[in-house]
């Protein structure tokens, strides 16, 4: 990796290893590129998502920020957190510089989530929808055009580093003007009449935020 990385500007951390195998994978991979961005002195930008902050409870009086804890009690949300944790310690002790950017469930082109094709695809057919989970909680989606472009803001401004970067979860308390959210009809299901076409994700940009 770090033969690779020679002569890179930033080094985009968008691996996403199966599930199952986040344990075991994850901790080569990151000591890896965490390497190679020392070694090549390129940016480092991880590419994350909500796992790290753990179980909750979290609901419209205690939603999920930036600043909420590193929690996980699970295998797969601990090492999560781990790979920020790792990589700010080389970054506070000079030795990379870094940032990490996390999305929730993604929403857009090349999206594949609860909200694509299952849900979005099917209302704009004027089919009926079977939603995973309480559709009557407010869940924040996570652009992918924002996503990417906040990657790239996160790799060439030094003013992201040493930090984490994601939606203001909060956002999603009250549906967006003009959209409406997605309520369970008979037996869990919802009809086309009650669609967000958009997914309730911004594309303005707008939410997005660093913390030291």
């Amino acid at each position: 990796m770090a033969r690779l990385a020679e002569g890179a500007t930033v080094i985009y951390n968008c691996v996403n290893p199966p599930y199952h195998r986040w344990p075991a994978d994850w901790p080569p991979i990151a000591a890896s590129l965490l390497a190679a961005s020392e070694r090549s002195g390129a940016v480092l930008v991880t590419l994350s998502n909500l796992y790290g902050y753990g179980p909750g409870p979290y609901d419209e009086a205690h939603p999920m920020t930036e600043a909420t804890p590193l929690a996980a009690t699970g295998r797969k949300g601990r090492v999560r957190a781990r790979v920020w944790q790792d990589a700010l310690a080389a970054h506070q002790a000079g030795r990379v510089r870094m940032a990490e950017v996390r999305g929730s469930d993604f929403i857009g082109p090349g999206a594949a989530s609860a909200l694509g094709e299952r849900i979005v695809g099917r209302v704009r057919r004027g089919k009926g929808v079977s939603v995973l989970g309480r559709a009557d909680r407010p869940h924040t989606w996570s652009f992918t055009d924002d996503v990417a472009r906040m990657l790239v803001i996160a790799g060439t401004d030094p003013r992201a580093w040493g930090t984490r970067l994601a939606r203001a979860v909060e956002r999603a308390a009250q549906p967006a003007p003009g959209r409406r959210r997605l309520r369970p009809g008979r037996r869990g299901r919802s009809g086309p009449r009650r669609r967000d076409p958009s997914g309730g994700a911004a594309r303005d940009g707008t939410g997005l935020a660093a913390h030291a």
